[in-house]
């Protein structure tokens, strides 16, 4: 049984098709594993590698390029004949993916952009094996139809052997210094292409601010009066931004505080309290109005801020944020 599926492999492997094969079968491993993971982790950058750098434009070089490089004697316009290179030998050949498929990235972005499935995730990495699919199935046709020695394959067996020898060249010492060495630029590759391909992840945080009505009737920042009369309404509009991935659930606890000349708090009372769910990268806006409640000349309108539920003593110093106002309150008519 092993002796059968070893020959099965083998025949694969110097098959004019074995490259092929192999590359579609990593895109579709990756599309596999990649969408059914969590975007910006490192694993699946590195997984996403092959598949963005080097897969596709791998698989379009094979589809205008089926045959392997050589030497051809041609004639020239001045008479004698002359060697010259035909086709592309593998070293261009794997250059040329990496250029290939950086070249077709924005390409397939502006497409699917103008299409109805738009540029996503999903349809990125929809298209990708699509694109990889069609250039097989091109270069299995052409590469038919050309003899057996002109036919491109991957000297994978040539490179197994020149490995081995290379690490197990000199002593066993030699030999790990060697392999060693391999590890580090592999990682040094992958670390490249996680910073290169993973986007920076946006800040999630939540935001407040006070507004009140101009004369234009627009909501500008600022302008709650100086001075009020006790017990007077003063007109606010609350806006609350949750710029968090997922929804998110508020409490803000509205206080007039009394504040001593050291900044210390003598003395605070709750004038209102609201809860409100707001959407991702969504907002609410809650007009209301507010009462001082006592007189004083150093009263600071307050506004917390909790994502989830309120404290039962909720300060300035255990909010998730907060902002205020400074009045001056006085007996009515005075």
């Amino acid at each position: 049984m092993s002796h059968s599926t070893e020959t099965l492999f083998v025949r694969i492997r110097r098959a004019a098709f074995g490259d092929l094969l192999l590359g579609l079968l990593v895109v579709l491993s990756i599309d596999y594993v990649v969408l059914a993971m969590e975007p910006g982790v490192f694993a699946t950058t590195l997984l996403v590698l092959p598949l963005f750098l080097f897969v596709p434009g791998y698989a379009v070089l094979a589809a205008l390029f089926p045959s392997r490089g050589s030497t051809a004697e041609v004639s020239t316009l001045r008479g004698p004949r002359e060697m010259r290179a035909t086709g592309i030998d593998l070293t261009e050949r794997f250059i040329l993916s990496y250029g290939v498929s950086l070249g077709l990235l924005p390409i397939l972005g502006v497409a699917l952009a103008a299409t109805p499935l738009g540029l996503t995730r999903e349809s990125i990495f929809g298209a990708l094996p699509a694109i990889v699919g069609l250039s097989v199935a091109i270069t299995v046709v052409r590469r038919r139809t050309l003899r057996a020695d002109r036919q491109f394959q991957l000297p994978i067996g040539t490179w197994g052997g020149q490995f081995r020898s290379w690490i197990g060249a000199g002593s066993a010492l030699d030999g790990l210094v060697n392999l060693a060495l391999v590890v580090c630029v592999v990682g040094a590759v992958a670390m490249v292409g996680f910073a290169v391909l993973s986007p920076p992840t946006s800040a999630e945080y939540s935001e407040m601010s006070l507004l009140t009505e101009s004369e234009s009737g627009e909501l500008v920042a600022g302008g709650t009066p100086e001075q009020v009369a006790v017990g007077e309404e003063i007109p606010v509009v609350l806006q609350v931004t949750n710029s968090h991935a997922e929804a998110q659930s508020y409490s803000v606890v509205v206080q007039v505080q009394r504040v001593n000349e050291n900044g210390g708090v003598t003395g605070r009372q709750q004038l209102d309290r609201f809860q409100h769910r707001i959407g991702s990268d969504s907002q609410w806006r809650n007009p209301h109005t507010v009462a001082v409640p006592t007189t004083g000349d150093r009263l600071r309108v307050t506004y917390l801020l909790y994502e989830g539920q309120a404290p039962s003593n909720p300060t300035m110093a255990n909010a998730d944020k907060s902002l205020h106002f400074w009045v001056t309150a006085t007996e009515s008519g005075n």
